[in-house]
Formats: C-alpha cells, sequence, structure tokens
C-alpha cells in the first residue's frame, strides 16, 4: 500500500522511557559505588613515581585507571597530592580521559619542585610509608561523581640526584 507511513513514536514517550530506565539504573548505581569502581594505582613500568632532584627538579607518576562499571566514564579533572610524610607536591591534570568499561587507561601526571620542596624530599626521602592522596571528577551518562581522599601507597619512587 503505497500511500501508507509508519506511525513515528512521539518524542516524550521515548524521553519519559528514557528517564525512567535512568532512575531505575541509579538506584543500583549511586554516586558512591561508581567512584568505587573505579580503580587507581601506579603503573609497573615505568617507575611508580620519579622524583628528579637535579637542575630542573620536578616530579611524574604514571598512573593507571580501570573502569570497572559497565558505563564508559570520563575523567576531567586529577589532582594528586604525594605525602612524604607532609605533603611534598600537588600534581593537577586537567584531561578528558575516556574510560572504557573493562578498559585500563595509563595516564601521565607531573609538576615542577621548588628548591624549598627538593630539600625537604632530600631530607625525608627514607620515609617508610609515603602515599599519593588522590581526587578526581568524573562522568558518566547516569551522574557526575568524584573519587575523595583514596590513598595509593607509593613504594616504587625513583630518585634521581636526591
Amino acid at each position: 500500500m503505497p500511500g501508507l507511513m509508519p506511525i513515528p513514536v512521539p518524542g516524550l514517550i521515548i524521553r519519559l522511557t528514557s528517564y525512567l530506565f535512568s532512575s531505575t539504573v541509579k538506584k543500583f548505581y549511586p554516586r558512591e559505588k561508581l567512584a568505587e569502581m573505579i580503580k587507581v594505582e601506579f603503573s609497573k613500568e615505568p617507575s611508580a613515581i620519579k622524583i628528579n632532584c637535579f637542575e630542573l627538579p620536578d616530579i611524574s607518576a604514571w598512573l593507571v585507571f580501570t573502569n570497572t562499571s559497565p558505563f564508559h566514564v570520563t575523567l576531567f579533572e586529577l589532582e594528586a597530592e604525594l605525602y612524604m610524610p607532609d605533603r611534598v607536591a600537588n600534581l593537577v591534570k586537567i584531561c578528558n580521559l575516556e574510560l572504557a568499561p573493562s578498559v585500563e587507561e595509563r595516564l601521565f601526571i607531573q609538576t615542577d619542585l621548588t628548591e624549598k620542596q627538593v630539600e625537604y624530599i632530600e631530607k625525608h626521602k627514607s620515609i617508610q610509608d609515603p602515599f599519593l592522596n588522590i581526587n578526581a571528577m568524573l562522568n558518566c551518562r547516569l551522574s557526575s561523581f568524584d573519587i575523595n581522599d583514596r590513598e595509593i601507597p607509593a613504594t616504587n619512587i625513583e630518585f634521581i640526584s636526591c
């Protein structure tokens, strides 16, 4: 029958169905659970943290993010603070790192060090339990969420000329 056209599904019904499904899924995946499903650790290769105290002192680290949630997640901002035992350096990275479900993504962070920071590191480089404190802003299709004050032990620090 050439004159018949398919009946379009009203946009309101599609939006309403999507909203209802999304709210149901949000009950199973609250923000706190989504944050727990993002694993953050140091990369095994190269060194987890590299502290260079030579002419142009800096600190750098490779982090690995693993998304164990069923959703695509975007990392917008990361703040990492190195403690040895007090806060030594603040590493901030603003990015749009896409984290697909069940995939590991590496992220490089770096910052310059002042003379005072280098002096402090030289005095305290034998500290037993240094750690990186992580704060991050993330987003997925369900909601925005944060990782707050997650501590990662920094056992593999490479010191260069310190």
